[in-house]
């Protein structure tokens, strides 16, 4: 009895398991084609992020890594004289690209996307407080609270900052720096609401 109910059971899985792998096949096929319409388009970065997407969905996917690859290269390229610098747009759309990781979980893409971002913007505390949650969320939290510091040296009333350092010490167990912390953000804005 127990035979014939597994038989049954494979041949109605068999058909529900070959539907799901048609879909992510479908669905890998629509993300490489947008990825190489990115690549036409010289948008590198949504490129990159179409890649990664694939990669998350299946990882032994070579075509994909080795796109990514390549992106990754061109993207590492360091800027010649003469060559265009990094417009405001392109720093929008680094910095908008390292949210979007950062919601998806991608926290070292994001940190990458960060990092392109504050290349050209290095003196931005938004994109460094950004970049510091993606680091909070890897357990690199000194070096979060190294982005933070910087971040606050060039906005001292940045609350949010001051909360997400004072998150970092904790995860550290410095409980004095992080009651510090905190100290400032009630000094700085006493009806502070953290950052979501």
């Amino acid at each position: 009895m127990t035979r014939i109910f597994f038989e049954i059971l494979s041949r109605v899985l068999t058909p529900a398991t070959a539907l799901a792998e048609e879909n992510q096949e479908s669905q890998i096929a629509l993300m490489y084609a947008e990825g190489l319409s990115h690549i036409k388009a010289s948008n590198f970065k949504l490129a990159l992020l179409s890649f990664n997407k694939i990669l998350k969905m299946d990882p032994k996917h070579q075509k994909a890594r080795a796109i990514r690859e390549k992106l990754i290269e061109k993207m590492e390229h360091k800027e010649e004289p003469g060559e265009k610098k990094a417009s405001e747009e392109d720093i929008e759309t680094w910095y908008n690209e390292g949210n979007a990781m950062l919601e998806l979980g991608m926290y070292k893409e994001a940190i990458d996307s960060f990092d392109m971002a504050l290349a050209a913007w290095p003196r931005n505390a938004v994109i460094l407080f950004r970049k510091s949650i993606a680091l909070n969320k890897l357990a690199r939290y000194t070096e979060a609270i190294e982005c933070l510091e910087n971040a606050l040296r060039i906005n001292p009333a940045f609350s949010d900052a001051w909360h997400a350092m004072s998150a970092n010490y904790a995860r550290l167990n410095k409980t004095d720096e992080a009651l510090k912390c905190l100290d400032k953000v009630v000094e700085i804005d006493p009806e502070h609401v953290p950052f979501a």
